[in-house]
């Protein structure tokens, strides 16, 4: 026990059961968390590319690294997706997912205090702020098999090579640990392109700032970094995704993206911004900088974040692509409340219990909602499975309680973001997957009743749901609506569209409002101005 001791002298006790107690909440999350979106396509272009086995095959990898490569992209986070999933069983993956999670959140926390012991409350704060600043949904929600080796998983190995860049700083490496550094460095340049491009820029940054004298060793992980990256972004399927996305160059819509960015993806870049910003203006505040950005960790750190931001605001993505902008910000100001603060001082044991029993708080509905939706899920799949080229219809859950935030992957099947990957995987055209609300089972859509609308289209209703004639360009049809409900409230919603074709193959149009509760019937609805 006392040699345990003195290996765990960087750790305290209270800080071993917080990381305990994170990784069980993760890892029972993330059992209840369905195969969706894009994992179905993944494990389809596997399957396809082995024969239609799902077992190991080295030319089976082979070639579906090759198929990856060609149509999605050349990260290494997506050759691992299939693998996986189709590989690991499903505890397994889950532990796995578990463990990745707490210990991105683990490493940030050491980073953070740098030479000092790691205590329980540092864990809970980086958890804590982690939880409330992280992008941890979009469109479909964070913890799908895809979005957390691109993500979680990328941002680990970028931890571990700077790790390995801090170490260096004190002594070189032996050949045969050199060896392992330069792999894992390479790994980290593959791994997602958005993950090392700021990081390269980050080392090129530091290496300006002193003159490039940096040690030869250094230089040898820096290009290791660089290779992988090259490799990644050879891929012509990111070349052509990067024309697409930096092709809307409309100045209305750029500064609207702007603004949806910082306070939707990046609160806490925002703050830290303002509060540099402030700190700037007094002569206290600029001694409280440079020694904030004194230490080595920080300025990797910082530079991390401010290129991560660069990349989001120029390319135009919000969401979880703003995750590494906000990861190592947490870092640094985690690092700035205790060193010019001694902030630790003050949340001490009784202020971190509270915050932790708020996150615990927090998970347990969120894992109840999920552990519906993967229920759900379940279901809904082996119904689609069973009727392949059918309409099936369920009544699925479109949006989580307000108390989960959107945490949770809901609206899977409702809005359609699951049909491209599941297209892939059965290989049939998307129009062949529909989910649909049981209220359209048998209903004669021809003969729903019109909702009061000033605009041009003809907009129907049936339950809770909008019907257009599926002649009417989608692209007309707005993404919001105030609605007036038949018991005199009224409430604005988001709507999601997507067309299907009923019963008789005639074409329609159906809107889900997605600010639940919006209840049908409705006696109007307006465009917002």
């Amino acid at each position: 026990m006392k040699n345990l001791n003195q290996k765990l002298h960087f750790v305290s006790t209270d800080a071993l059961l917080v990381i305990l107690l994170m990784t069980i909440v993760f890892s029972v999350y993330a059992w209840y968390v369905p195969v969706a979106l894009d994992d179905y396509a993944f494990m389809g272009y596997y399957l396809d590319a082995n024969g239609g086995d799902s077992s190991f095959s080295l030319s089976g990898l082979c070639r579906y690294i090759k198929t990856v490569w060609e149509i999605e992209n050349g990260r290494l986070a997506n050759y691992l997706c299939a693998p996986f999933l189709l590989w690991l069983p499903h505890w397994l993956r889950s532990v796995v997912t578990g463990v990745i999670i707490s210990a991105s959140f683990v490493i940030s926390a050491k980073f953070a205090i740098g030479n000092k012991k790691l205590t329980g409350r540092v864990v809970v704060f980086v958890w804590a702020l982690s939880v409330v600043f992280l992008p941890w949904h979009d469109f479909s929600g964070l913890m799908i098999a895809d979005y957390f080796l691109n993500y979680f998983f990328s941002w680990l190995l970028v931890l571990l090579t700077m790790a390995c860049i801090f170490r260096l700083e004190k002594k070189n490496y032996s050949p045969l640990q050199y060896c392992s550094v330069i792999l894992l460095s390479f790994c980290t340049g593959i791994v997602h392109e958005c993950f090392a491009l700021p990081l390269l820029a980050a080392l090129g940054s530091v290496a300006l700032i002193n003159r490039l004298r940096m040690r030869p060793q250094w230089w040898g992980i820096f290009v290791a970094v660089f290779a992988g990256f090259v490799i990644c972004m050879s891929s012509p399927a990111i070349l052509d995704r990067l024309m697409i996305t930096s092709s809307d160059t409309g100045g209305r819509a750029y500064l609207l993206n702007f603004l949806r960015i910082l306070y939707h993806s990046v609160p806490l870049c925002v703050i830290a911004g303002f509060a540099g910003f402030v700190m700037i203006l007094s002569k206290a505040g600029r001694t409280h900088l440079r020694n904030i950005f004194s230490t080595l960790t920080n300025q990797y750190f910082g530079l991390l974040s401010l290129f991560a931001l660069v990349i989001v605001v120029v390319l135009f993505v919000t969401g979880r692509a703003a995750f590494l902008a906000v990861t190592p910000m947490i870092i640094v100001m985690t690092s700035a409340l205790e060193s010019e603060s001694n902030f630790f001082r003050y949340f001490s044991a009784i202020p971190s219990a509270i915050v932790l029993l708020l996150l615990l708080t927090f998970y347990g509905p969120l894992i109840y909602w999920q552990r519906k939706i993967y229920e759900e899920h379940e279901k809904v799949y082996a119904d689609v499975a069973r009727n392949i080229g059918r309409n099936v219809y369920h009544d699925t859950i479109i949006t989580a309680p307000w108390y989960t935030f959107r945490y949770s992957t809901d609206g899977l099947w409702a809005v359609g973001t699951q049909y491209f990957g599941l297209s892939q995987y059965f290989h049939i055209d998307e129009d062949k997957l529909t989910v649909l609300p049981t209220v359209l089972k048998g209903a004669d859509l021809s003969k729903c009743e019109t909702v009061e609308f000033a605009g041009e289209e003809t907009i129907c209703q049936k339950g809770d749901y909008l019907i257009v004639n599926g002649d009417v360009d989608q692209s007309r049809l707005s993404d919001d609506y105030i609605f007036y409900m038949a018991d005199g409230t009224k409430r604005g919603s988001s709507v999601g569209w997507r067309y299907f074709y009923d019963e008789n193959g005639v074409k329609w149009n159906i809107g889900f409002p997605l600010r639940g509760p919006v209840n049908g019937p409705f006696i109007r609805i307006v465009q917002p101005h």
